[in-house]
């Protein structure tokens, strides 16, 4: 009887974990994004493209990057916010800062959200946000950021 406890409990653990990393980002009802870029293969999406190899950079509106999820692999979203405080942004995707830095006048900071089943490791610990604060002006990308800074 207490295996099967067990083998409940850890099945309902499972599960939970699944759905909490399976939520829709919650970037997605933030009013402060401006704009959403999308990493998928070529020709998969319709919007302002920077192409890279086999791949297509789409710039979209956040609502037609929401409609545009699950259409497509994507390999990374990046969220492009104006006066958004940071702390604010770790409560909403429920994020922990990994590592830290100061480059030319810009802060990056290395994540890990609930909200994202893809990371990197950085210093042995999963990574699957990077955060650029600079001005008045972030970008959230997940797992990193590919367009640059």
């Amino acid at each position: 009887m207490k295996k099967i406890i067990v083998f409940i409990f850890i099945l309902v653990s499972i599960t939970l974990t699944m759905f909490v990393k399976d939520k829709q980002n919650p970037l997605f009802k933030c009013e402060n994004v401006y704009q959403v870029c999308m990493v998928v293969d070529n020709g998969k999406l319709v919007g302002e493209v920077l192409k890279c190899g086999n791949k297509d950079f789409v710039y979209l509106s956040k609502e037609d990057a929401f409609k545009s999820i699950g259409k497509c692999q994507t390999y990374a979203v990046q969220f492009y916010l104006k006066d958004m405080d940071f702390s604010k942004i770790l409560k909403i995707l429920k994020a922990n800062i990994i590592s830290s830095q100061q480059v030319s006048g810009y802060e990056i900071y290395y994540c890990y959200t609930p909200y994202e089943k893809d990371c990197v490791y950085l210093k042995n610990k999963k990574v699957n946000l990077q955060v650029v604060l600079k001005d008045n002006e972030v970008i959230a990308g997940m797992p990193l950021i590919l367009t640059g800074y």
